[in-house]
């Protein structure tokens, strides 16, 4: 982080892997969020820069871009994964997962003015408009959720959203698979490594002080 004012940075933040984009926070100045390789997004507060603020969860692969809505706390990512996810800053798991078969990696994605849409370019070549979901202008149709504009029908097609991860691609789900049986192999091996007890070997517990 750099002040205008000097000419050496206020502070430094190290994060296992790199980082692909930042934003800041419309509703509180003092956050922000960046989009990591490790397909998580990571928000801190620059009050405490010592430690995470919070952990957006649900790509499976690095996170390109990121944008927040200046009107309401929700942040939308694209990934390499192919998906778009919507979060809320006050949830940990994604609330929407946009995707259509022909897209590929998503580069970049922004919130429209208004907020009201999400603009995404992927790597096939493409720019794809979106309906946030997240505000109260769309309608169900035979319980399924179309991207409809109320005045002009013919602009939005049927798309795939899903607030479940059984409806996601299946390159993705079986991503999610493999990245969920690698972190609890993670977790297996620091809980025996914890619990390992040699011969003559005296655990003593410390009080913790009120």
């Amino acid at each position: 982080l750099f002040d205008f004012r000097l000419h050496s940075p206020v502070s430094k933040i190290f994060l296992e892997m790199p980082s692909n984009d930042i934003s800041w926070s419309y509703t509180n100045p003092l956050q922000f969020t960046v989009a990591n390789e490790d397909g998580n997004l990571y928000s801190f507060d620059i009050r405490n820069l010592n430690k995470i603020f919070k952990i957006y969860k649900g790509h499976v692969m690095p996170v390109l871009s990121i944008d927040q809505n200046q009107f309401s706390q929700t942040i939308v990512s694209g990934s390499y994964d192919s998906t778009l996810r919507l979060f809320k800053t006050n949830e940990y798991k994604c609330n929407e997962i946009f995707f259509t078969q022909r897209m590929r990696k998503i580069l970049d994605v922004s919130f429209s003015l208004d907020g009201r849409y999400i603009i995404s370019a992927s790597e096939d070549g493409e720019l794809r408009l979106w309906k946030n979901f997240e505000e109260k202008n769309y309608f169900y149709l035979n319980n399924n959720k179309y991207k409809v504009d109320r005045k002009n029908n013919s602009n939005f097609q049927k798309v795939n959203v899903s607030s479940s991860i059984k409806i996601v691609p299946g390159q993705v789900k079986t991503m999610l698979y493999i990245k969920a049986k690698i972190l609890g192999n993670k977790k297996k091996e620091i809980y025996n490594k914890n619990n390992q007890i040699l011969p003559d070997y005296i655990r003593f517990k410390t009080k913790k002080k009120n």
